[in-house]
């Protein structure tokens, strides 16, 4: 349990490093927490099924519901500039491409597991 915890900290901590500096503490803070959240659910699949690969495909399949959501968005207000793209919409895009790689890893993964 104190491994698992000790990561969701690191996992929260690390994916937060860019903010620090915020001034909406309370916002931060929130953030934090779902990170730190996603953390100790990341380390507990770990722990239960010994393969990072299936980590990694679940962090990159959340990364790909974001994007979506926020392409989604970005779409829908007609709001597609150079502009955006330069203020990191683009990591967006990133994230699709993680996220579809994520699936092919554990529909792979889950396909050698019955041979």
């Amino acid at each position: 349990l104190c491994v698992v915890l000790s990561t969701g900290f690191l996992f929260g901590t690390m994916h937060m490093l860019s903010s620090f500096g915020n001034t909406n503490i309370l916002l931060f803070l929130c953030q934090w927490l779902d990170y730190f959240l996603s953390g100790i659910f990341l380390g507990f699949i770990y722990k239960k099924y010994k393969n990072i690969w299936i980590n990694i495909s679940i962090h990159g399949t959340w990364n790909l519901m974001g994007a979506v959501m926020i392409l989604t968005k970005i779409m829908l207000k007609n709001n597609i500039t150079d502009q955006n793209i330069e203020r990191g919409d683009l990591h967006a895009v990133i994230c699709i491409v993680g996220g579809i790689c994520g699936i092919i890893v554990v529909l792979a993964y889950s396909h050698l597991k019955k041979k």
